[in-house]
């Protein structure tokens, strides 16, 4: 299996970090790396994560992995790659995942 991060995905882990390195620029490494580490996980167990249930209405399956208690990564699995959707950060209105997301 391969990953491979969606322009949306890979944006909205950059503005993730962007975002904590305001505060804290140690912290940010550290999340950003955490959220890398935990996808990575998806290539020896692509099925880990629950189906999205804000998602169940779309055209592809959608499975959620929930990191650090408060990002969610979005992907879904086509043979033999997993596509990571986006990254979301919890604290968001729920309804917002469901835009743009076929």
């Amino acid at each position: 299996m391969k990953l491979y991060y969606t322009h949306k995905a890979a944006r909205s882990l950059n503005n993730i970090y962007e975002f904590l390195c305001e505060k804290n620029i140690r912290a940010a490494a550290v999340i950003h790396n955490e959220i890398l580490d935990e996808v990575e996980k998806l290539l020896l167990f692509p099925l880990m994560a629950p189906v999205e249930t804000e998602l169940q209405d779309r055209l592809f399956e959608y499975r959620s992995l929930v990191i650090h208690h408060t990002y969610k990564v979005v992907y879904r699995i086509d043979e033999q790659i997993i596509y990571i959707i986006d990254i979301w950060d919890c604290r968001r209105n729920p309804e917002k995942l469901q835009m743009g997301i076929p």
